[in-house]
């Protein structure tokens, strides 16, 4: 997915997702495979569809047993991670807030369901959105997405909600202090940061911030560093915008060596070989 953060050092910091517009306000991954997602918390409601494959979903302390046919409802501020030990193909749609209140919903208001299975119309409706996302190259694709998308949107608030009671900010506090220091590290990728520095970042102690950062998110702090510089790492070979070297710089690692090896670690490829792939599938 293409996050960032939003950071106003007068309020949470959470993951905004920039690639949507009031044109098209919607990111859509239409099969995603990926083992392992990054841990996200943001504000927009995402829905998953699950196509294919077995695996699970870190969910608000929780794990989700996913497979075929199931349908996933990450609801606002819910941090959530999917991990799989094979190829798990899936539909990942997310819906900007904005599109929601012009409908008059507000998802920070409402609780979905987070796992949803055997409703036949729900993955009817789940499945018009794909069809029209196939199709959305033709005069009213956009528009046909739109419908599809409110159609389904309308299904889930009418049976699988209810009201939020307690916000959700507040329930957990530490979400807060976890939401800065993702928005601290996102926002510094290229510098050499300390654990002290990020921990002063989310207002809390080392000791007590490392804890909590692991507790909601299952990552170790620097785990979770190596793995969103890693990402963005790729997404930069991938364009083929930098050289390994110059990717390593702008991600944070001062060392290429060291890139590398963590590079390979998390992506299971060398740098070298995300490169060189690209350098061979682009025209001359």
């Amino acid at each position: 997915m293409n996050n960032s953060i939003l950071l106003n050092t007068q309020t949470v910091r959470f993951e905004t997702h920039r690639s949507s517009t009031p044109e098209f306000p919607f990111i859509i991954h239409p099969r995603v495979t990926r083992l392992k997602s990054v841990f996200g918390i943001h504000e927009n409601l995402e829905l998953l569809c699950f196509l294919d494959g077995e695996g699970y979903v870190l969910y608000d302390g929780m794990r989700l047993a996913v497979r075929k046919g199931d349908i996933v409802a990450v609801n606002s501020y819910s941090p959530h991670q999917i991990i799989s030990d094979g190829s798990l193909p899936h539909f990942c749609l997310i819906i900007d807030k904005r599109f929601c209140l012009y409908h008059d919903i507000d998802p920070s208001q409402l609780i979905f369901q987070p796992l949803i299975r055997d409703d036949p119309q729900v993955t009817a409706l789940f499945r018009q959105v794909m069809q029209s996302y196939d199709n959305r190259d033709d005069n009213w694709g956009t528009a046909r997405i739109k419908s599809a998308v409110l159609n389904l949107l309308l299904h889930l608030c009418l049976h699988h909600s209810t009201p939020r009671t307690v916000d959700r900010l507040t329930q957990d506090p530490s979400l807060e202090h976890v939401h800065r220091a993702i928005g601290f590290m996102k926002a510094n990728l290229s510098q050499k940061l300390t654990i002290d520095q990020i921990a002063a970042s989310a207002g809390l102690s080392k000791f007590h911030f490392l804890r909590e950062f692991k507790r909601i998110t299952g990552y170790t702090l620097i785990d979770y560093l190596n793995t969103i510089r890693c990402d963005y790492a790729r997404s930069l070979l991938e364009r083929g915008q930098c050289s390994v070297k110059e990717t390593a710089f702008v991600c944070g690692f001062t060392n290429c060596s060291y890139f590398s090896s963590v590079f390979r670690r998390h992506t299971g490829l060398l740098p070298s070989q995300i490169k060189a792939h690209k350098q061979k599938v682009s025209p001359e």
